[in-house]
């Protein structure tokens, strides 16, 4: 088995710190969101191996728990353990500030989806909960629309060249966002998020 630091450095070499401090797991991750990774022969959530290499063993019978509500986070000081029923009671929290996404939410977010981005990447961008994104990916938040407008382009997947194409062209200043929307086959809030972000 693997030393302890070993196993640390294992965990940042695969992880993506976040503004908000969450160390998000960037490989396999299993329903939920939760990272995963297997240690020897067995199959671990990633939050659980971080909480135990630097906090310590988790007490039994007790489930850990993401203060942060980030379920691919391993930052051990977002982590803290807690019962069946602390951990119902997040969920239960949780679901009550969420809302519903509107229909040109639910479009973004599944033009950007279909586009290859990540759900934690798109609830950074549209700055929103992972869960309510995640559940609007599945299909069963918020409302479906019949077909949105946009939608018969929302197949196309946008690669990292072809947004860098896309900030060189709008930092320009002679193409606007909706002309960029025509030419890559997507909506134009997409473009606008991929202008403001930095080139990959």
């Amino acid at each position: 088995m693997a030393s302890v630091s070993a196993l640390k450095r294992y965990i940042k070499e695969r992880i993506k710190v976040t503004s908000s401090g969450c160390w998000e797991w960037q490989r396999s991750k299993v329903s939920g969101g939760y990272g995963h990774c297997k240690q020897g022969e067995k199959a671990v959530t990633t939050h659980r191996l971080a909480y135990q290499l630097w906090r310590g063993p988790i007490p039994r019978g007790l489930f850990i728990r993401h203060k942060c509500h980030n379920p691919p986070c391993c930052n051990p000081r977002h982590l803290q353990p807690g019962t069946h029923e602390d951990n119902t009671l997040d969920i239960v929290k949780r679901g009550k500030k969420r809302r519903r996404l509107t229909d040109a939410e639910l479009t973004l977010v599944l033009s950007m989806r279909k586009s290859g981005e990540t759900v934690n990447a798109i609830a950074t961008a549209l700055k929103s909960n992972f869960y309510l994104i995640q559940e609007a990916v599945r299909g069963v938040a918020g409302r479906l629309p019949g077909r949105p407008k946009g939608t018969k382009n929302m197949h196309v997947r946008i690669t990292d060249a072809m947004k860098n194409k896309m900030r060189e062209r709008y930092a320009t200043g002679k193409v606007t966002q909706q002309k960029l929307a025509d030419r890559f086959g997507c909506s134009q809030d997409y473009v606008s998020i991929i202008v403001r972000q930095p080139e990959r």
